[in-house]
C-alpha cells in the first residue's frame, strides 16, 4: 500500500509527462542521429549478398579470397574506363558492390586480427617479460602482463565469424542518452524526499513509527525501481532502433568478430553484450539515483543539493572528458559519477587499473564502485538526518519590519534578497566574476606564434588603404623570402586576406585594422559561451524561487484576492528584469574595461565597421564604436529577456525540480552542447555535438553572441511577449481563486 502511494506521488503532476517528452526526445534525436548510418534497400541487399557469397566459400580465407578477386576485377574495370576516357568508371551498381565489397573484406580481416592477436598473446608476454623493465616481479607491469595473459587464455579456440560494427558502435558512441537518463534521474530523485524535505513533512513523518527505517527503504526503491525502468526505456528503444535502422549483428555471434570489441576477455556473444550494456547502463543509473536522493535527503532538496549535485557532476564531467589514458589516470577517469556510464570502455574494452601495484579490471572496479556507493548512499540515507545550512544570523521581525517599511517593492526587493538568499547567490557570482576577471586581466594574450607576428607586421598597416596598403603588402612580400618560422607565414597569410578584403571591398573609409584583437571582443564564441553559462546558473540559481514562498506558504491565494495583486505581480516582473542586467553588466563592463585596458589602440574606434571582414554585410555605415556600444547594450537585453523566460518558467512550475529540468534542458544543457562542440580540436563525441546538434541549438548564440549571424530573436519582443503571457496566467490565476 505505502510502495502504491509513493509511486502515485513520485509520477504525480507533470513529471510522467516530462518523462514520456524527454523518451521521445531521446528518440527523435537518436534517430536524426542514425540518418548518415542508415544504408539504402539497394546496398543492403548488395551487401547481404556479399556476405551470402563469401559465407558460402566455406572456410573463411577462402571467403576473402572471393571477395577480393571480385574486388579486383571492378578496380582493374575502373582502371580500364579511367584510361579510355570514360566519365563514368563504374555504374552505380558497381559502385555500391565495390563499396560493400570492401567493407565485408575489412570485416574479414578483423575476425582474422582476433584470431592472430589470441594465438600470439603468450609469445608477446614472454617477450615483453625479457625487458628488464618490465620482468621485475612485484612491479605493476610484470602483474599486469601475467593477468593479461591468465584473462584472455579462456578464448584461445574461440570460433568467430566477421561481422558489421556500425550499429553497435553508433549506439555506444550516442552520449546525448545518458543526459537524458541524467535528467530524468534528477527529475525522479527531487520527488519524493526533496518534495517532502521543502514542505516540512519530512520533520512530521520522522515523528511517525513507519515514518523512519521502513518509509526511507519505501522512497529509495521506488526512486530506483522508476530509474531503472526509465533507463530501459531509454537504452532498450535506442537499441531496438538501432536493429531496425543500420542493423545489429545477429544475436548468437561473437561479439569478438567486431573489432571494436576484440579485446572482450571472455566469451561472449552479440546478445549477451547487449543484455551486459543494458543491465549496466541500469546499475549506473540506479547508483546515481541513490547518490543523488542521499544529497537531497542531507539538504531537504534545496539549493545547496542542487550545488553539491551540480558540483559533483561538473567534475566528474571534467575527469572524464580531460583526463589521459594511462593506468593511475583512469581511476579518476572512469569512477566517477559520470565516466561510469562508459560502457564501451567498461564492456568492449579490456582495461586494467593500477592500484597500489595491483592490476585490477575496469569492469570489476566499476561494479565494486556501483555496489560501494550504492550501499553508501542507502547507509547515509538512514543513519543521518537531515540539515539545513544557516550561514547568516537573523534580524529580530519587529527591526526588519521597520527597516524595511511599508512599500510593496521594498518588501519584495527584501524577499527575494534576505528571505530566498538571493544575495548569497549575487555574492559567489561576484567572487567567481572577480576570479576570472583577474586571470583575464593577468592573461598575456598571445598564444599562437602567428598572433605574435601578426602583430608585429600589421604595425605598418594599420589606418592604411588603396595605393597605400598595396605598398606596405608588397614590402611584407618581399620579406617572406628570409621567413623561417611557420607562425610568420601564418600571420602573412591572414594579413594578405585581410588587405585583400579591404582592397576589394569599394566602401568609403574602409581601412586595415588590428582585426585579431577586434575578433576577440565581437566574435569570441568560447568567451561568449562561457560568460553566458555562468550567467544561467546565477538567474537559475536567483530567480527559480520568485513565486515559491507565496506558493509554499499559501500567501498567493491572499495576494490575488487584495487590490495590488497586479503591482505585486509587475514588481516580481521589474525584480527580474532588474536581476537579468545586473548580472550581465557585472559580467561584460570589467571584461570591456580589461579589454581597452589590454589593448589601448582600440579606443580609436572612428572607422567603419566595414573594416572588419566580418561585417562585410553590415547594412550601414556606422563605426566600430557604435557597434562596441550597441553590443554592450544587447548583452544586456539578452540578459533580461532570459530572466524574464526564467521568470514565467518560476511561475508556470513553482515546484523546484521541475523549473530547474526545464531551464537546464532549454538554456544550461544546449549552452554546454555548444561550448564542447566549438572545441578545437576533434573526437567522437564533439564530431557528433559539432556536425548533428549544434545546428538544432543555434537560438542560444542569439542569446549569447552579438553582432551574430545567428541574431535572429528581438529580445525586446521576447520580453514583452513573456510578460503578456504572464500577466494573463497571474490574472487568470486571480480569477480563478
Amino acid at each position: 500500500m505505502l510502495v502504491r502511494y509513493e509511486l502515485s506521488k513520485l509520477m504525480s503532476g507533470k513529471v510522467k509527462w516530462l518523462l514520456l517528452l524527454f523518451l521521445a526526445i531521446n528518440g527523435a534525436a537518436y534517430y536524426i542521429y542514425l540518418i548518415p548510418a542508415i544504408p539504402s534497400p539497394e546496398y543492403r541487399k548488395v551487401y547481404e549478398e556479399v556476405h551470402r557469397r563469401a559465407e558460402q566459400a566455406g572456410e573463411r580465407q577462402a571467403g576473402l579470397a572471393v571477395i577480393q578477386e571480385e574486388r579486383l576485377v571492378l578496380e582493374r574495370k575502373a582502371e580500364a574506363a579511367a584510361e579510355a576516357g570514360e566519365e563514368f568508371w563504374l555504374n552505380e551498381e558497381e559502385r555500391l558492390r565495390y563499396e560493400a565489397l570492401q567493407i565485408v573484406e575489412e570485416e574479414y580481416r578483423d575476425a582474422d586480427n582476433f584470431d592472430t592477436f589470441i594465438e600470439q598473446i603468450d609469445a608477446r608476454a614472454e617477450k615483453l617479460l625479457e625487458f628488464p623493465i618490465f620482468s621485475k616481479e612485484g612491479s605493476y607491469s610484470y602483474r599486469n602482463i601475467i593477468k593479461t595473459q591468465k584473462d584472455f587464455s579462456g578464448l584461445k579456440g574461440l570460433a568467430v565469424t566477421p561481422q558489421s560494427s556500425a550499429g553497435l558502435v553508433k549506439m555506444q558512441e550516442f552520449i546525448l542518452a545518458d543526459v537524458f537518463v541524467l535528467a530524468g534521474v534528477c527529475l525522479l530523485s527531487f520527488q519524493l524526499f526533496g518534495k517532502d524535505g521543502r514542505s516540512g513533512m519530512q520533520k512530521l513523518l520522522q515523528s511517525s513509527l513507519r515514518g523512519r527505517a521502513y518509509l526511507k527503504f519505501v522512497q529509495l526503491a521506488t526512486v530506483s525501481l522508476s530509474t531503472a525502468l526509465y533507463a530501459c526505456a531509454i537504452y532498450g528503444w535506442n537499441i531496438l532502433l538501432t536493429g531496425e535502422t543500420v542493423g545489429l549483428p545477429p544475436l548468437g555471434a561473437e561479439i569478438h568478430g567486431i573489432a571494436d570489441c576484440r579485446n572482450v576477455s571472455f566469451p561472449c556473444t552479440v546478445g549477451l553484450y547487449l543484455v551486459l550494456f543494458m543491465l549496466w547502463k541500469m546499475a549506473a543509473s540506479v547508483t546515481i539515483a541513490l547518490v543523488f536522493q542521499a544529497v537531497i535527503y542531507r539538504f531537504n532538496g534545496g539549493r545547496a543539493a542542487w550545488l553539491v549535485l551540480g558540483g559533483a557532476l561538473g567534475l566528474s564531467f571534467s575527469l572524464w572528458f580531460y583526463l589521459p589514458e594511462n593506468p593511475v589516470a583512469k581511476i579518476f577517469r572512469y569512477l566517477n559519477l559520470i565516466g561510469i556510464f562508459d560502457t564501451a570502455e567498461f564492456l568492449g574494452d579490456y582495461q586494467n587499473l593500477n592500484l597500489l601495484s595491483y592490476p585490477v579490471g575496469l569492469t570489476l572496479s566499476g561494479c565494486v564502485l556501483m555496489l560501494a556507493v550504492g550501499i553508501g548512499s542507502c547507509v547515509s540515507v538512514a543513519a543521518f538526518g537531515p540539515s539545513s545550512l544557516k550561514i547568516f544570523g537573523y534580524v529580530s521581525s519587529r527591526e526588519s519590519y521597520r527597516r524595511r517599511g511599508t512599500s510593496i517593492f521594498r518588501k519584495e526587493c527584501d524577499k527575494y534578497l534576505r528571505v530566498q538568499k538571493t544575495w548569497v547567490v549575487f555574492l559567489i557570482f561576484t567572487a567567481v566574476m572577480l576570479y576570472r576577471d583577474v586571470g583575464e586581466w593577468q592573461d598575456a594574450g598571445l598564444v599562437m606564434p602567428w598572433e605574435y607576428y601578426y602583430e608585429q607586421f600589421s604595425k605598418d598597416f594599420i589606418g592604411k588603404s588603396g595605393m597605400e596598403l598595396e605598398q606596405a603588402l608588397e614590402r611584407l612580400e618581399e620579406q617572406s623570402l628570409i621567413f623561417m618560422d611557420g607562425g610568420q607565414y601564418a600571420a602573412l597569410d591572414r594579413i594578405r586576406i585581410q588587405a585583400q578584403y579591404i582592397l576589394e571591398s569599394g566602401k568609403e573609409g574602409t581601412v586595415y585594422i588590428n582585426e585579431r584583437v577586434w575578433d576577440g571582443f565581437f566574435f569570441d564564441k568560447d568567451k561568449e559561451l562561457t560568460h553566458f553559462l555562468i550567467f544561467l546558473l546565477a538567474a537559475v540559481f536567483s530567480l527559480g524561487g520568485l513565486f515559491q514562498h507565496e506558493s509554499a506558504s499559501r500567501m498567493g491565494v491572499l495576494i490575488h484576492s487584495t487590490a495590488n495583486s497586479r503591482k505585486v505581480y509587475w514588481y516580481k516582473f521589474l525584480i527580474a528584469c532588474l536581476t537579468g542586467a545586473a548580472l550581465q553588466a557585472v559580467i561584460w563592463l570589467p571584461s570591456c574595461f580589461i579589454f581597452f585596458w589590454r589593448n589601448p589602440e582600440a579606443l580609436n574606434m572612428g572607422m567603419p565597421a566595414w573594416s572588419l571582414s566580418g561585417f562585410r554585410e553590415f547594412p550601414t555605415d556606422w563605426t566600430v564604436g557604435t557597434l562596441v556600444g550597441l553590443t554592450v547594450l544587447q548583452r544586456i537585453a539578452a540578459g533580461i529577456a532570459v530572466a524574464v523566460i526564467f521568470f514565467l518558467f518560476a511561475q508556470i512550475f513553482l515546484s523546484t525540480v521541475q523549473f530547474f529540468s526545464g531551464t537546464v534542458l532549454l538554456f544550461i544543457l544546449p549552452n554546454v552542447i555548444l561550448m564542447i562542440a566549438n572545441m578545437e580540436y576533434m573526437n567522437p563525441l564533439i564530431s557528433l555535438l559539432r556536425y548533428h546538434l549544434e545546428p538544432l541549438l543555434k537560438y542560444i548564440y542569439a542569446f549569447s553572441s552579438w553582432p551574430s549571424v545567428y541574431h535572429e530573436i528581438s529580445e525586446v519582443a521576447c520580453v514583452l511577449a513573456v510578460a503578456a503571457v504572464g500577466a494573463a496566467l497571474w490574472a487568470g490565476d486571480r480569477k480563478w481563486k
